[in-house]
């Protein structure tokens, strides 16, 4: 996009705010646009993220605790190297080839989906708008600034992603929201997924099923010796019980022959 001024006289351009898109729920039944629906957004060293429950009106926190809601998310210091809004399949993401000055995030009000009845009373769809902001500045006479913005719009496949974070050293893969400990176990599956699809030539429904297995073989050594435990504990129950009778009155001593009796059966 190129900003001209073709006066002799220098031009004021007021703040803009560029809109990236607008992350909406799949359907009516999309119960998880609350969890992976929103706005995100890339510094050059970390991601942060606000999903639609952070503009909740409430007033209050955990019942008891006041909170001032928030009407929108601002952040940023010239340094937005991506922002996206997207769902919990497929994301809009925005790299400007020049750092952004912020990122603005808002809830929007969507329209009714289409084919489905709306009941009386019930509220309309919520959806996150992100938008990359330029603060304003003035144009000298007969010049011109040109802003390059590259856009991804599409389902978030990790290696399409992963490839484009390479080429632009963005970390663009982040929209995956790899982040957290679901996040640190979810990346190491998907990838193993995707080595034994390519290896294995299978759909990706039997290589579940292969990575099933695969992961019952690595853990059955722990879930072996679990279960052994418990039916050695199933095993000395009634002698256990004995014991708790015996020394109803001296828990101290309980313990100890308790101790003492196990580690005599093992």
């Amino acid at each position: 996009m190129s900003l001209k001024n073709t006066s002799d006289q220098p031009l004021v351009l007021p703040a803009q705010e560029w809109v990236v898109g607008t992350a909406t729920p799949m359907d009516v039944d999309d119960n998880y646009f609350s969890i992976y629906g929103g706005a995100m957004w890339f510094n050059g060293a970390k991601n942060a993220t606000v999903r639609l429950s952070s503009f909740n009106p409430s007033t209050t926190a955990f019942i008891f605790f006041p909170r001032t809601p928030m009407t929108e998310y601002r952040a940023g210091a010239k340094n937005v190297v991506w922002a996206s809004a997207g769902n919990q399949f497929f994301a809009l993401l925005a790299m400007p080839k020049q750092p952004a000055e912020q990122i603005v995030a808002r809830p929007v009000t969507l329209p009714a989906f289409s084919n489905v009845e709306q009941a009386p009373g019930t509220p309309l769809p919520q959806g996150v708008q992100t938008a990359l902001v330029y603060p304003a500045q003035t144009l000298a006479a007969n010049s011109n600034i040109v802003r390059e913005i590259i856009f991804y719009a599409g389902p978030k496949e990790y290696r399409a992603l992963a490839d484009i974070g390479a080429q632009f050293q963005n970390h663009a893969d982040d929209v995956m929201g790899f982040g957290g400990f679901f996040g640190f176990c979810a990346k190491p599956l998907l990838l193993a997924m995707n080595w034994l699809h390519d290896v294995t030539r299978l759909g990706y429904g039997w290589v579940i099923v292969l990575i099933t297995f695969l992961l019952r073989g690595i853990f059955w050594p722990l879930m072996a010796a679990s279960t052994r435990s418990m039916k050695r504990m199933q095993a000395l129950a009634p002698e256990v019980k004995a014991l708790k009778e015996k020394y109803k009155d001296d828990p101290q001593k309980f313990t100890q022959n308790k101790w003492s009796f196990g580690r005599n059966t093992r």
